[in-house]
């Protein structure tokens, strides 16, 4: 039997219901979630490769492409994707995407003028002093909030988690979830 990896012109209904075709990408992103639970290890020691940052920003990517995914799969869900993004967190997920993938943003959710910096901690003792944050300007009350990477990245995925248990898991057999 042959194994659909994406796509979608070639008639993949033929191969697997169109309303499974999410599944792939929501694989995805469980394998960026677990590399930066790797990283997140690891940056607990040590610091950041580039092509350790391009994991972190692929997750952000996969996990705000996922609405697409499901969107197309399941077309009665807009109303409860559009209240999944309005969470906080989903809008700065939108914002890094967005932002890595056009640079500039018209239509950010949360802010355009978003931050991925690190910082060294000189009090740091029991673990790398190098630690990785987004600040991000909240367009309602003005105050900037900051959020260390892998927490943000944690939160993400668990909104997706909750998302597709109350929504979809049905669809989703115990080995694919």
């Amino acid at each position: 039997m042959p194994e659909w990896f994406g796509g979608s012109k070639l008639n993949s209904e033929l191969l697997i219901p169109k309303e499974s075709h999410w599944i792939h990408q929501w694989k995805r992103v469980q394998r960026y979630h677990r590399r930066s639970e790797k990283l997140r290890k690891k940056s607990e020691r040590y610091g950041l490769t580039d092509f350790d940052q391009d994991d972190l920003i692929s997750f952000f990517m996969h996990a705000f492409h996922l609405q697409d995914w499901i969107a197309c799969s399941h077309q009665g869900i807009k109303g409860p994707l559009d209240e999944l993004f309005q969470k906080f967190e989903m809008g700065c997920c939108r914002d890094i995407a967005n932002g890595f993938k056009h640079k500039e943003l018209s239509k950010p959710s949360i802010d355009a003028d978003f931050n991925w910096y690190r910082k060294y901690d000189y009090f740091e003792t029991k673990s790398s002093p190098i630690k990785y944050y987004l600040a991000f300007q909240d367009s309602v009350d003005k105050e900037i909030k900051k959020y260390e990477i892998f927490d943000l990245i944690h939160n993400v995925y668990i909104f997706w988690e909750e998302f597709i248990s109350k929504n979809l898991i049905k669809e989703v057999s115990h080995n694919d979830y």
